[in-house]
This record gives structure tokens, sequence and C-alpha cells, in this order.
């Protein structure tokens, strides 16, 4: 059975962000979907798909399957025009997915776990002299930073990261060294 396969404008990404909702695994993805910060497609419409592909701008290599037609999700990764390394999606299907994977595109297939952190509260507060909130005037330290892990991605760049969400680092002689940050805000 041949996919249809539609590549969401803004409208539609918005309609899937509405569709995924507050899931803790989908949060990354609804916050940039609603600001138009990465590729979506679907197999079905965004309120009501069998498959949908999510790519963020920052990480396209590694974009995140929902729902649980795994044939139609072979039919997204097939379409896009992004390479991809790897797919993320829930564990009830993984095995599937890998195992039609490797049919379709061929090669090996090895799996990872990926953790998913919500805060229900405040964070505690462990002093160290090193580490402390990025506030605004921060925005030419962090825009130095080199290594890719610690590069903001997930609201656009490094001034809009600081002004709608929130990060933490360790600085160590006028250096980040280390850095935790906000990948996704949604409504709660």
């Amino acid at each position: 059975m041949m996919s249809t396969v539609t590549v969401l404008d803004r409208d539609g990404m918005n309609l899937l962000a509405d569709k995924l909702g507050e899931l803790v695994h989908a949060c990354a993805s609804v916050s940039l979907l609603r600001r138009g910060l990465c590729r979506a497609s679907v197999v079905g419409s965004p309120d009501d798909f069998s498959a949908a592909l999510v790519s963020f701008d920052f990480m396209a290599d590694e974009p995140i399957a929902f729902g649980r037609d795994v044939d139609a999700i072979v039919a997204l990764l097939d379409e896009t025009d992004r390479f991809w390394g790897c797919v993320e999606t829930t564990p009830d299907i993984v095995e599937s997915l890998g195992e039609r994977v490797r049919i379709h595109f061929g090669g090996s297939v090895r799996y990872y776990d990926a953790v998913y952190l919500s805060m229900e509260g405040p964070a505690a507060e462990i002093p160290n002299d090193h580490v402390r909130l990025l506030a605004d005037d921060d925005a030419e330290l962090w825009s130095n930073v080199e290594e890719e892990d610690m590069q903001a991605g997930g609201f656009g760049d490094v001034e809009s990261h600081l002004r709608e969400s929130f990060a933490a680092a360790a600085i160590v002689n006028g250096q980040i060294v280390s850095i935790a940050q906000v990948s996704g805000i949604t409504e709660q």
C-alpha cells in the first residue's frame, strides 16, 4: 500500500503540535513545531495521522517519529530530503520499525535508549561558585562555545534562547565548560 506523505506548512505544524499535546517525549517537538524551527511531515493529516516525522533544524540527522504505523514511518523517512542517521520513536514500536528500516534501506540497525525528564517543581539549588543561570548579557559568551553539544538549539539562536527559555552553565576562566539548557517549553 502506497502512503501519501504531506510536508507541513506552519499551519500544519501548529495542528500537529496540538495533536501531540503535552506528552513528555513530544515536548521539544511541540515547542519547535510552534516556533517553525523544524520540518515536519505526516501520513494522513496533522490532526489525524498514522505517522508523523519531526526533524529539528539544529539536529536534522535525528528525526523523531510519532505514530504506530511502521510502514508509514518508513515512507516518511524515504521521502525526507534531510540525511538522518538515527530515528527516535517510542519503545513499543522500536524493534518492528528497526526491522522495517533494515529491510527497506539496507545495512544494520542499532538501538539506543532516550531519557526524558520533566520538571514537576523547582530544581534544587546546589551552590557552586562556577555555576549560574545565564542571562541576556551572556549571549556572546555562549555564542563562543565551539562544542556542538553545548550550543543553543531549541529556540533558534542564543539570544532567543536566553530571552525565551533557561540555561545554566559552569564557567571556568571566562569560558563555558558545561551547560544545562531547556530544549522545549509547552503550555504546561
